[in-house]
């Protein structure tokens, strides 16, 4: 039966999705209306402070933040994060309530797939213990295969367009994003040891490093394309990068503990990426059909006459 603070959990719980998921909505608009020349560039962040809807984004995501460490205040980490993974959802019903966009039946049955294996995987994963910090050779290796993968995805992004970029940038930034968890634990562990401390190891650095690029690549992403091509992405590559940093390099260990449990995981990676190119490829064929009957509803040019 639930109790008081089992509900009071859920509605924080429930409030910091939908401020996230608010706050995706309104940048993503505003992003929309920025200068295709100040894509992943620092920029772009000057040109969006001018505008009123993406501080009122940056307010929604604050006040997320805010529900979020009062839910987990009260609350356990296994019951909040999958209800955040509501937040998904909440960001395509905000998007198609409030424009002229629509969603087929199989688009949101893919979406509701997404957002459920994405809770599932945060409530059977949960990774706990281990250390609060790795030595930095421990991370030459894994942060050389993200950061390589980052650029990939950057490089392939600055040569495409619309769903396909908004896609690949949002994985960039959801992995940077991925990255700075464990680095933000790190940072934290360092702070009672006084400024000298913090100031003398290389996470904090690191930390302003990724979580920088990271929010100027994920208004890039929302720049480049509609909603539904990027937070699917960015959603699910955060989790499942920390998760991985946490289990190879802090020694934590998964909530699962059968091979059950393990398999349970593995298919809701899959089913997360396989929703997340599904959504990201419908996207883009609407792109390409509106592009078309645009072309198509185009007048003709007059052709000259001869005299």
């Amino acid at each position: 039966m639930l109790t008081l603070h089992d509900v009071e959990v859920v509605l924080l719980s429930l409030a910091a999705a939908f401020f996230f998921a608010a706050s995706n909505v309104l940048e993503q608009r505003a992003a929309r209306t920025a200068p295709a020349e100040q894509s992943l560039r620092p920029g772009l962040i000057a040109h969006l402070a001018r505008q009123r809807r993406w501080l009122l984004g940056i307010v929604a995501d604050v006040s997320g933040y805010v529900c979020q460490a009062a839910a987990l205040g009260i609350g356990l980490l296994i019951v909040v994060q999958p209800i955040l993974a509501t937040g998904l959802l909440f960001s395509l019903l905000l998007d198609v309530a409030t424009s002229e966009r629509r969603m087929h039946l199989r688009e949101w049955v893919t979406a509701a797939l997404l957002a459920a294996a994405l809770g599932l995987f945060l409530s059977e994963s949960s990774p706990g213990g281990g250390a609060q910090q790795a030595p930095w050779s421990d991370w030459v290796l894994p942060l050389s295969i993200l950061s390589v993968a980052i650029v990939i995805c950057l490089v392939v992004a600055m040569r495409s367009q619309g769903a396909v970029r908004a896609s690949l940038l949002a994985l960039s930034a959801g992995t940077m994003f991925g990255i700075t968890a464990p680095l933000t634990k790190a940072f934290v562990h360092l702070i009672p040891d006084g400024p000298v401390t913090v100031l003398t190891h290389w996470e904090p650095y690191g930390l302003a490093v990724f979580s920088i690029s990271g929010f100027i690549v994920m208004q890039s992403a929302f720049q480049a394309g509609e909603l539904q091509a990027s937070v699917p992405f960015l959603e699910t590559a955060e989790p499942v990068v920390a998760s991985i940093i946490g289990l190879t390099l802090l020694g934590e260990r998964l909530h699962a503990h059968t091979n059950v449990d393990r398999t349970l995981i593995a298919i809701t990676v899959a089913t997360m990426v396989v929703c997340a190119v599904s959504l990201a490829r419908w996207q883009a064929a609407r792109e390409v059909e509106g592009q078309s009957d645009a072309h198509t509803l185009a007048p003709a040019e007059p052709t000259p006459s001869r005299a």
